[in-house]
């Protein structure tokens, strides 16, 4: 992903970072714990730091997480129900 933006990686930005100046937009998260594709600590990283942000900045909640233990890089039926509440109750 580093090629998206140049110069990231010599500047010394990190995706969690990026991640972060989401909020205070409300961002939604499912992920399946077999996903080789988005790896467990690159998502604990960006829930983490988005996290931070809002305490630091005393933000409202911005990042809303649903986790599935036996899928992988997929939208279960399950996330897409949950994906769909998120969107319908955060994004009025």
């Amino acid at each position: 992903l580093y090629h998206y933006i140049p110069g990231m990686m010599k500047a010394g930005i990190d995706w969690d970072q990026i991640a972060a100046l989401i909020a205070p937009r409300k961002l939604f998260l499912a992920w399946g714990a077999l996903d080789k594709g988005t790896p467990e600590p690159m998502y604990r990283a960006f829930v983490n730091a988005i996290e931070k942000r809002c305490k630091e900045e005393d933000l409202p909640q911005s990042v809303f997480t649903y986790e599935e233990a036996d899928k992988g890089h997929e939208i279960s039926s399950k996330m897409l129900d949950v994906s769909m509440k998120f969107l319908k109750e955060k994004l009025k």
